[in-house]
């Protein structure tokens, strides 16, 4: 027994993104009759930028997450290079005093100030 065709599918228009946002509470401001957003009253002006925001909440956030990643990466990177160089130089030492402890280094000592003369 074979099925029937499946009926179309309705088609919408497709989806556009938002390309202003309230700065106060994030309402997607394209499209409102006045300049003053419906949800809280805030006005803004379309004509200038710094009246609302151009990026949704969750691309705000994504963006911000993604720069303190970075940050932490960069971070966490010079925290290594800072470890190894440490910890190279310890051995460096450690091994210095071993080999001085052993008897393998002489080390001669001078007044590191002006020598003074006895009268």
């Amino acid at each position: 027994m074979r099925r029937p065709p499946p009926e179309p599918m309705l088609e919408f228009p497709p989806l556009t993104k938002a390309t202003m946002y309230c700065r106060g509470c994030w309402y997607a401001l394209d499209g409102v009759a006045e300049d003053r957003c419906p949800e809280c009253g805030r006005p803004f002006n379309p004509a200038d930028r710094r009246t609302y925001r151009t990026k949704s909440r969750r691309e705000w956030w994504s963006s911000l997450r993604r720069r303190f990643t970075a940050a932490f990466l960069v971070l966490l990177v010079f925290l290594l290079l800072a470890g190894g160089w440490l910890y190279r130089r310890y051995r460096i030492e450690k091994d210095a005093i071993a080999e001085f402890n052993a008897g393998n280094i002489y080390v001669d000592t001078a007044p590191l100030g002006p020598q003074r003369r006895n009268q």
